[in-house]
């Protein structure tokens, strides 16, 4: 009761202290109330909380303290419930918490802030109390109910999330949990969850927190019946280490030194420890036989315990470590690292982690008991008892029991000495002396000189062999001068088929034996041709492999189906495909040889394989037969006469077991005679579509011929073809894909480029090969008829050479129309562009010109009395080196001009007219009028000093653009932008050059979409 006298009287003084805020704020009330019928509650009941502000309140805190003065809710936000003119109502669920009894009564305290700044708070002492009503009363159920509590971890860290299940023998109506620290502090108190239908199994899922790093974490169950009377004997579940720090998972260390062993008495080594998470600070160990590390050379006590190292960083700490005079051997190390609270956190142990010793003599040749030459390299390295360099040795080297070689070695330098040796068995020995007397020697060593290579002699199968029956046995012998003198040495072998190791067709393929001993193999093999080899090496390293043989296995047979034909009409040569396989998938290489019967009788038939690498018949090799199995598919070709219904079938000979099979016959039916050449063949360039705002064009020719009238036409007769050279025959020509599912240089879809059935007679060709055609050059089209035997007639209908070009539709509606061309035009005289009945005027900025010729760049009075149109072709900028072609321009003089827009595209009229920009001045154009003329809308234009010189008028939407009527003159005045075919009037300050952006601006059709 003292402490909770100090807990209210430090929030009095709180209150007091924040007056000031308190006072601003007249005659606030705070009601405290909770939805109980009295203040006594039993564990797990679920409480509301209201605090019920007389005065408007952002935010309301609650905290409840236990009988001890011990936070079970610190300064936690209760959920707004309302806010007006009458004040604001806050409320806050707890859950009474399993301990009740041992921690009642419960204070409440709440505190209401505005903008974050406190305002006011009020305290209840003793607010919620333990019912003890039934306590000293259990029912029988209390006797009988148990619980099984069970983890999914125990030896934890933090942030682990671990499943606390509870598992009951009766039934259960909610269960609650409470976990608490090592000083018996709540850190959980809340309902479990229902795990089955049955409700007596509960499950709780808990982040383990920092904490456990300070001490064991405890779990307290209740479990509760309907009435909410307590189970379990009235007493909780406790289990108060139910959850371990697991301090070998929490933390790795690892240390690293400033310099390379062996150590010396007296070095100073600075020892680095990496840890891998931030520790507060970290202590070291040093000696013989630490615990948790074993060390033989135990010889006293430690030279270093649980010193504390330098922190370099966070995770990084330092230590500086005299090698003591009396060190006899390696020393163990071992790290701690620790929080600020000096919990352990991880410890290492590192056997050895001080070498203070090394090998006093370290051979660096031979490397191994062999020598594959005659001329033996002994290369050594020698040191003192310490790992000194700089000291004297003595040395004496013996060669087959006799000395060859002594003398002084200086510790740490390499000796190396050079001996010529016979083939066969030698011993060697190094001994050393250092300056502290003590001696060391190698021993004797053995050393084989072999500078012969083995053999491997093949017993069986031989080439060619044919296997029939089972598993295929394979003999052979490997030999070797010296492994036959000594007994000891072996042989290593190794068995490949078809150029891999054979381990994967059983044991011992691969293994040792001596020189002349037969070896014995039986494989199980797959159907198919197949090659073997012996590989074997000595132990010096000499090697030697055995020719490869040839052999083939047959035990299951072949399969064979007939593919075509199979049914209607073939030409009078036509191609038999049939398939050949190994039963299961096997056979691969088996060589098979054919004939052809047509209405039972043998024909003379011819391989038709296409591929280079298959040979259709060749005595070569072991492969005598006509094919090999391991296509898809076989073709042969034969001359049949004209029939109808005729029979065939194969006849297929295995060469390797002499087999025959034969598949069961197909139909077909002969045909010669071709069909007539198609009639009115006509190939013409085909017009693109031309909108107002834009030309939508492709390279395309249109192609068109009449229906062919034989009786045995295919039911897709038509083929078309195309070459850019003049053809001999079909076979010149390129087959355009009539599909419609081509595509375009740019990616779109060729949909004109389509025969749909047999009755279509034309179509659109506008791209080979997923590449456009060029404009203006030559081309050459074909279109041949197919009968049901895919026969055409050779003399083929052909048109050629045509050109294709780009094109654009001029309309004249009755009346005066300002005209223009944006490009070079291929027939430019005024009849073949406006009519014949058409007046034309051009002002040149002087005077009227009846022009003779339309050009690009200039603009055009055309006077028709009647509507009128026509599609002309531009006749594209020539790359001729005797005749090269210039872009267009025109040069204007001071005054007024007739002009025309010089794209197939509308662009800001600030595009069009860029070279009449002063360059030196970025928006002051050498022109202050441009303006334009349509029958339906009359004059309009722009003065660009007006205008945004950029954008076109500055607007950023399109409004007469978008019209399906031309609307040129909206066009230029309010969205800012020329149309191709519209002829501009334009008033010049200065002298300038209009010049044609004809090959320059070419948008993202994408732009023009909206416009259609």
């Amino acid at each position: 009761m003292k402490q909770r006298l100090i807990l209210f009287s430090a929030l009095l003084i709180t209150s007091l202290l924040l007056g000031v805020a308190s006072a601003a704020e007249d005659n606030l009330t705070i009601d405290i109330k909770h939805n109980g019928t009295d203040d006594f509650f039993k564990s797990g009941e679920v409480v509301n909380i209201t605090a019920d502000f007389n005065k408007t309140i952002d935010e309301a805190r609650i905290s409840i303290t236990e009988n001890a003065g011990s936070y079970l809710v610190n300064s936690q936000a209760m959920d707004k419930i309302t806010t007006g003119i009458e004040g604001s109502n806050f409320s806050y669920i707890y859950t009474i918490p399993a301990n009740m009894k041992d921690i009642s009564p419960l204070d409440v305290n709440v505190s209401g802030f505005n903008a974050s700044a406190f305002v006011d708070s009020k305290s209840v002492s003793d607010f919620l109390k333990y019912d003890s009503t039934g306590d000293d009363t259990p029912t029988g159920d209390d006797t009988d109910s148990s619980v099984n509590v069970t983890y999914s971890k125990t030896n934890v860290i933090p942030t682990d999330v671990v499943t606390i299940t509870a598992d009951f023998n009766t039934t259960v109506d909610h269960a609650n949990i409470s976990i608490t620290n090592k000083t018996g502090s709540s850190l959980v108190n809340e309902a479990m969850n229902t795990l089955d239908a049955e409700d007596n199994s509960f499950i709780y899922n808990y982040t383990i927190p920092v904490s456990i790093i300070s001490g064991n974490l405890g779990v307290d169950i209740n479990a509760y019946d309907a009435t909410g009377a307590l189970l379990l004997n009235g007493e909780p579940a406790k289990d108060p280490n139910a959850f371990v720090f697991g301090l070998d998972d929490y933390l790795n260390i690892s240390i690293g030194y400033n310099k390379t062993g062996p150590f010396r008495p007296g070095e100073i080594v600075n020892i680095i420890a990496n840890f891998s998470q931030p520790v507060d600070h970290a202590n070291i160990s040093i000696g013989n036989g630490l615990p948790g590390v074993s060390n033989v050379n135990l010889v006293g006590a430690d030279f270093v315990t649980d010193d504390p190292m330098d922190q370099i960083d966070d995770d990084t700490f330092a230590y500086d470590f005299e090698v003591p005079d009396d060190v006899s051997g390696p020393l163990d190390i071992d790290i701690s690292g620790f929080d600020d609270l000096g919990n352990l956190l991880g410890d290492e142990s590192f056997p050895d982690g001080f070498d203070t010793s090394d090998p006093y003599i370290t051979i660096i040749s031979p490397e191994s008991e062999f020598a594959a030459k005659k001329c033996v390299a002994f290369n050594f390295t020698a040191y003192d008892s310490y790992g000194q360099s700089g000291s004297q040795l003595t040395y004496t080297f013996s060669l087959d029991g006799v000395q060859k070689s002594s003398g002084v070695i200086t510790s740490g330098t390499y000796k190396k000495l050079e001996f010529e040796l016979a083939d066969g068995y030698h011993t060697w020995e190094i001994s050393t002396r250092d300056s502290y007397g003590n001696t060391h020697t190698t021993g004797s060593r053995a050393l084989y000189v072999d500078t012969k290579c083995p053999s491997v002699i093949l017993t069986s199968p031989q080439d060619c062999y044919k296997e029939l029956i089972g598993s295929t046995q394979f003999n052979f012998t490997c030999e070797d001068a010296l492994a036959a003198q000594y007994s000891n040495l072996g042989l290593t072998y190794t068995m490949y088929i078809d150029g891999q190791v054979a381990k994967s067709y059983g044991t011992n393929i691969t293994g040792t034996v001596q020189s002349g001993v037969p070896i014995t193999q039986e494989l199980d093999l797959d159907d198919g041709a197949h090659n073997w080899s012996v590989s074997v090496e000595d132990g010096a390293g000499n090697k030697a492999t055995s020719k490869v043989r040839d052999f083939y296995v047959s035990l299951d047979g072949l399969s064979v189906s007939l593919v075509s034909p199979d049914g209607g009409y073939v030409s009078s040569n036509p191609t038999f495909t049939f398939t050949v396989a190994g039963q299961n998938g096997e056979g691969a290489g088996l060589p098979f040889n054919y004939k052809l019967l047509v209405d039972g009788k043998e024909v003379d038939a011819s391989c038709d394989q296409a591929d280079e690498d298959l040979t259709c018949s060749t005595v070569e090799n072991c492969n005598c037969g006509d094919f090999v199995v391991g296509e898809d598919n076989y073709s042969i070709k034969a001359a049949v006469k004209d029939g109808v219904n005729k029979k065939w079938t194969v006849v297929i000979t295995d060469c390797t077991s002499s087999r025959t099979y034969q598949p069961d016959m197909k139909s077909f039916s002969v045909d010669s005679v071709a069909p007539a050449c198609v009639a009115n063949l006509n190939v013409v360039d085909a017009p693109g579509q031309t909108y107002w705002q834009y030309v939508n064009d492709y390279p395309g020719l249109y192609v068109s011929w009449n229906a062919s009238t034989d009786a045995d036409l295919a039911d897709m007769p038509y083929e078309v073809y195309i070459s850019t050279s003049e053809p001999s025959c079909i076979e010149d020509m390129q087959k355009v894909n009539t599909t419609g599912l081509e595509t375009h240089t740019d990616g779109s879809l060729t949909p004109n480029q389509k025969l749909e059935n047999s009755s279509v007679t034309d179509l659109c060709i506008e791209e080979i090969g997923g590449t456009d055609l060029i404009y203006g050059k030559d081309y050459w089209v074909a279109v041949i008829a197919r009968d049901n035997a895919s026969n055409y007639n050779s003399k083929f209908s052909r048109c050629g050479p045509v050109r294709t070009y780009e094109d654009m539709a001029i309309t004249l509606d009755d009346g005066w129309n300002l005209k223009s061309v944006p490009k070079t035009l291929l027939n430019a005289c005024t009849e073949d562009v406006f009519g014949n009945d058409s007046t034309v005027l051009y002002w040149d900025g002087s005077c009227w010109q009846f022009p003779e010729t339309i050009e690009p760049c200039k603009g055009y009075w055309v006077y028709t009395k009647e509507p009128f149109g026509a599609n002309v072709q531009f006749k594209g900028m020539s790359s001729d080196s005797t005749d090269p072609g210039v872009p267009a321009s025109l040069e204007l003089t001071p005054g007024w001009h007739m002009i025309g827009h010089t794209s197939s595209y509308y662009a800001p009229w600030s595009t069009t007219l860029s070279s009449l920009n002063d360059f030196e001045l970025l928006g002051d154009y050498r022109f202050s009028n441009l303006m334009t003329y349509g029958s339906s809308e009359g004059w309009g234009g722009i003065i660009p000093s007006m205008t945004d010189s950029l954008l076109g008028n500055g607007s950023t939407s399109i409004q007469y653009l978008s019209s399906t009527d031309p609307r040129p003159v909206g066009a230029l005045q309010t969205d800012g932008c020329m149309v191709p075919g519209q002829g501009y009037w334009i008033f010049m300050k200065d002298a300038g050059t209009y010049a044609s952006i004809e090959s320059s601006y070419k948008p993202e059709m994408s732009d023009y979409s909206s416009t259609e």
